[in-house]
């Protein structure tokens, strides 16, 4: 593409020179303008972005965004009728190729509420900013993220309260992780799936320079989500680049799956940066849904949430992963409870376990009976509506008469499979 200019690995596309009194050209992701390609003939033509004037019907500027804020799946035909349709892009890059296969094979493997132990989002707010939608007011078309994941939360505990006959469920390590003051969240009680801050820019209470290798502590799940409020944590994929705002590929390479960031200086707003209370909400599934269910695509809900085309914000991840609601009894994270995941109970059974991938379904700390009988009761659930195990795997639940046989030869055989050891 002619124009587009390289730092390190990411690409940048240079601004021009104002085209009137409401319009600036400066540098944008080369994603963002690939949203337009159908519609822009020359590097001219991009960066042309107008300042906000107003709700998204009322901009028909090529820097305006026709699926923001839509709350649906995203289908290209009439997605602008007035510029020309629009695509939604994402890039795969980090420090390594390496790197980039492991954030998509745990692309693949991203639920949500494994009970009773997480995942998580740190939501690690600045009591002194105004222009973000971390907390639970928001300033933009959503309801603030705080809001959003709380609720997301009460709905889930009364959900899996009536999977497990536990009436008053509640999660043993919270949905979500809020912090309003400017000491920085730096550990989590449980898996981090989405991680969401000011950065450097957090106070005084103290991110520094390398923050995401050296001071965050996080266990990062498979899906777990970069987004902070830095204009430069997207500006490079090259690992010899030093900086003192966090950088998007140090989170990939930590661990991290995808994430959202800046290519340059985005005048941090809800109408210029994407809006992490639309992010999530569209990312993640319904929370009464059944096993299963997914959000939207990644690539989808991360421009659901963004205003801006023709801008400095970038996508970075496996564009086709979804939020999908887990499995009690999906141990191996494969979609569906089969024969494995029986295996990986039996192995445990009578243990002391602290993860819910061990066998503890119920959050007692044991793996046991009742674990095995709320494994037995999604296997069928599982196997035929994701198709990973089939009528095959159905076939081999055992009749209701016979589950406390079934127990007690699971015993019988764990005690000989200790005593092998």
């Amino acid at each position: 593409m002619s124009g587009a200019v390289a730092e390190g690995s990411a690409i940048r596309v240079p601004g021009a020179d104002p085209g009137g009194a409401f319009k600036w050209r400066r540098h944008s992701s080369l994603e963002s303008e690939l949203t337009r390609i159908d519609s822009v003939d020359s590097v001219f033509e991009m960066g042309e972005q107008f300042f906000f004037i107003g709700l998204p019907s009322n901009d028909t500027t090529l820097a305006s965004n026709p699926y923001y804020a839509s709350n649906a799946p995203f289908v290209r035909e009439g997605s602008d009728p007035v510029n020309g349709d629009i695509r939604l892009t994402a890039r795969l890059d980090g420090y390594s190729v390496a790197t980039v296969k492991k954030t998509i094979d745990r692309a693949q493997k991203a639920f949500v509420v494994p009970m009773p132990y997480g995942p998580m989002v740190v939501v690690d707010d600045d009591p002194t900013a105004g222009v973000d939608q971390m907390t639970s007011a928001g300033l933009g078309p959503g309801p603030g993220l705080q809001s959003v994941l709380d609720t997301w939360q009460q709905t889930a505990e009364q959900q899996i309260g009536q999977a497990i006959h536990q009436p008053g469920y509640q999660f043993a390590v919270p949905f979500d992780q809020f912090n309003a003051t400017d000491e920085a969240l730096t550990t989590a009680p449980g898996k981090v799936i989405g991680y969401v801050s000011h950065g450097i820019h957090d106070g005084s209470g103290g991110l520094e320079s390398q923050y995401i290798p050296n001071q965050l502590q996080f266990q990062l799940a498979n899906g777990a989500i970069f987004q902070s409020h830095e204009s430069y944590n997207a500006k490079s994929f090259d690992p010899a680049l030093s900086q003192s705002q966090g950088l998007l590929a140090q989170w990939l390479e930590q661990g991290g799956t995808a994430g959202l960031g800046h290519v340059a200086e985005p005048y941090n707003g809800p109408d210029n940066v994407t809006n992490e209370d639309l992010l999530y909400q569209m990312l993640l599934p319904a929370a009464d849904a059944a096993p299963g269910t997914a959000g939207l695509t990644f690539v989808e809900a991360a421009w659901n949430a963004t205003r801006q085309l023709s801008y400095v914000n970038t996508v970075v991840g496996d564009p086709l992963m979804q939020f999908r609601i887990w499995t009690p009894g999906d141990f191996n994270l494969s979609g569906a409870v089969d024969m494995a995941d029986y295996i990986s109970i039996l192995v445990n059974w009578g243990k002391s376990v602290s993860d819910a991938s061990k066998g503890d379904l119920n959050g007692d700390g044991m793996v046991d009976f009742s674990d095995y009988v709320i494994m037995l009761t999604n296997w069928a659930n599982a196997g035929g509506a994701q198709g990973a195990g089939g009528a095959a795997s159905v076939n081999l639940i055992p009749e209701p008469a016979s589950i406390a046989l079934a127990g007690l030869a699971m015993m019988g055989l764990s005690h000989l499979v200790r005593r092998r050891v």
